[in-house]
């Protein structure tokens, strides 16, 4: 039997609930409101009161590749073609797995 606690929360038969509907432990059961807060940004600007707006994301990714698209084919591959001696630097699957873990 699954059945909504208030707020739209899915209960199912493993789920233990007080007696004015809300969880035993919080950490097995949040409300609709508390998943989608938490998967909120936070775009406060170090202590100030200032908010960065949610659409200028894009504007940082944008300005961070002009920036590093330049530093990486000026100073990077000829580095790495001298370490490596190969024509690129480094292979595409290398340059796939710096990727990733920068992106981590």
């Amino acid at each position: 039997m699954v059945r909504f606690l208030h707020k739209a929360a899915l209960v199912t038969q493993q789920d233990q609930i007080n007696a004015d509907g809300s969880p035993v432990n919080s950490w097995q059961l949040g409300s609709m409101q508390q998943v989608e807060e938490a998967a909120q940004a936070d775009r406060q600007f170090g202590n100030t009161s200032f908010k960065i707006p949610a659409s200028s994301y894009v504007v940082f990714l944008m300005l961070t590749l002009t920036i590093f698209i330049p530093i990486y084919d000026r100073f990077l591959v000829p580095f790495l073609q001298r370490l490596t001696g190969k024509e690129g630097g480094i292979t595409v699957l290398h340059r796939m797995g710096i990727g990733f873990i920068v992106a981590t």
